[in-house]
């Protein structure tokens, strides 16, 4: 960085907007692009560069097995922004990341896989691309007439006998158009594949926003589909995985729920607590980074006294969250 770019750090805007699945349907190039602004300005600190680490070196087949991990903090602790930086670091390390985006159901994370394959692949790889299309529409939800329409086209079956025998095998409990974890994740294995055709790594997919999708759906059903997700990942072999951000009351809430569901998710050793990380040092740790970025010098030193910083990371440490938002008080500060 240079002294030219500490104008994106006085303009940054410290809450950072996830993006719904709709957009990087439509605008993924603004998507990409907006994210991007905001990576530039994220100086990680503490040890979150290890659990980034410990994320690649899971996506990367360098650890075996699939991926799993979370990241728990409150309002305003940086959630969004550690996985946005997870995202940018990724291009680093040739793995292919789908970047942070709202869903409700895993039928949303097949589109947004989809989506981003689909932008990704179609700049370079036009082959890979249309293969992409066809696997996402292999897998991508679907209504019960188009169950009973494929059938009845591999079967050579009457359509509306088939539709009928579906319609009461799902009144008896069968989830027959659902996404489930299981389909989700085989979709998953199957990107990674086809990404790693044209030189990526692997595949990670980062779910941002479940208390979104918890308004929608229920806590208890995003609880089990955390669990059932989590759980799977930890049972399989491949270079792909999912990182989940965590609100730290909606972890504590569906935790009791499911006692277990926190141990699966540190399961691969990548679980970071932001509170741990910006304390009440952060705004001088932070103000240090930019001296040193940007390279400030001795007046960029003096510009902001020691016991202002003090002060300011004392009301937006993650102790005080009566005070403040935590590290995004400190940013706008």
């Amino acid at each position: 960085m240079s002294i030219k770019d500490l104008d994106l750090i006085l303009k940054k805007d410290p809450i950072i907007t996830t993006f719904p699945v709709s957009q990087l349907q439509t605008q993924p190039q603004m998507v990409e692009q907006l994210y991007l602004t905001h990576a530039k300005t994220h100086l990680s600190l503490g040890d979150t560069e290890r659990h980034v680490d410990t994320i690649f070196k899971w996506v990367s087949g360098q650890n075996k097995g699939a991926f799993i991990g979370a990241v728990e903090g409150n309002y305003g602790e940086g959630k969004t922004s550690f996985l946005v930086h997870v995202w940018a670091k990724s291009q680093e390390r040739r793995v292919f990341t789908v970047p942070p985006f709202e869903w409700v159901t895993l039928a949303d994370g097949v589109t947004a896989v989809g989506a981003w394959l689909a932008y990704i692949l179609g700049r370079e790889h036009p082959a890979q691309a249309r293969k992409a299309e066809r696997l996402y529409l292999a897998y991508r939800q679907k209504s019960l007439e188009d169950v009973a329409r494929e059938t009845a086209k591999q079967t050579g079956g009457d359509f509306d006998t088939i539709l009928a025998a579906l319609k009461n095998r799902e009144a008896q409990g069968a989830r027959l158009t659902e996404v489930t974890p299981e389909r989700f994740l085989d979709f998953c294995a199957q990107a990674s594949d086809l990404v790693k055709e044209v030189g990526y790594q692997g595949l990670l997919v980062v779910l941002d926003e479940p208390e979104v999708a918890a308004k929608k759906i229920g806590r208890e059903t995003v609880a089990h589909l955390l669990f059932d997700l989590a759980n799977l990942l930890r049972e399989k072999q491949g270079e792909y995985g999912v990182l989940v951000s965590m609100p730290s009351n909606f972890l504590a809430d569906i935790s009791r729920r499911y006692p277990a569901l926190t141990a699966r998710l540190q399961s691969r050793g990548c679980f970071p607590r932001l509170r741990d990380v910006y304390g009440p040092d952060f705004a001088t740790d932070l103000w240090q980074r930019y001296v040193a970025e940007f390279d400030l010098g001795e007046e960029g030193a003096r510009i902001v006294s020691s016991l202002t910083l003090q002060a300011i990371g004392q009301v937006g440490s993650s102790e005080r969250s009566d005070l403040s938002y935590g590290p995004r008080t400190v940013v706008s500060a």
